[in-house]
C-alpha cells in the first residue's frame, strides 16, 4: 500500500482603486491598465453645484425649522388661552350653581324695584 499527500494553495488579490492626478485617472485589473481623462473644469463645476445645493438645502431646512417652531409656539399659546377660557367658564358655572347673585343681576333687580316703587307712588297720588 502506498500513501499519497497533496497540498494546494491559491491567492487572489483584486485592487480596483483609481489613482487620479491633474484630471487623469489610472486603474488596473489583472493585466489590463485603464487610463481615463477627466475634464477638471467639469468636475469643479459639479462640485460647485453640489456645494450650492447643500447651502440652499441648509437654508430651506432652517426655514422649515423656524416655521415649525412658530407653529409649535402658537399652539402652546392657543392651549393656554383655551385653558383660561375653560377655567373661567368653570368658575362661572360654579357661581351660577351656588345661586350667587352677580353684579348684573343686582342692577336688574334694582331697576325693577325702582320701577315698582315709581308705579306705586304714582298710584298712591
Amino acid at each position: 500500500m502506498g500513501s499519497s499527500s497533496s497540498n494546494a494553495s491559491s491567492s487572489t488579490s483584486i485592487d480596483r482603486r483609481v489613482v487620479t492626478d491633474s484630471g487623469i485617472g489610472v486603474s488596473g485589473d489583472s493585466n489590463v491598465i485603464s487610463v481615463q481623462s477627466v475634464d477638471p473644469t467639469i468636475v469643479q463645476a459639479a462640485l460647485d453645484t453640489v456645494q450650492t445645493n447643500d447651502a440652499l438645502q441648509s437654508g430651506n431646512f432652517n426655514s422649515l425649522l423656524n416655521v415649525a417652531d412658530k407653529i409649535f409656539n402658537q399652539g402652546q399659546n392657543l392651549i393656554g388661552q383655551t385653558q383660561k377660557a375653560v377655567a373661567d367658564a368653570y368658575s362661572q358655572a360654579q357661581t351660577d350653581s351656588k345661586s350667587t347673585i352677580d353684579n348684573r343681576t343686582i342692577v336688574v333687580l334694582g331697576v325693577a324695584a325702582a320701577g315698582v316703587a315709581a308705579a306705586y307712588a304714582i298710584r298712591k297720588n
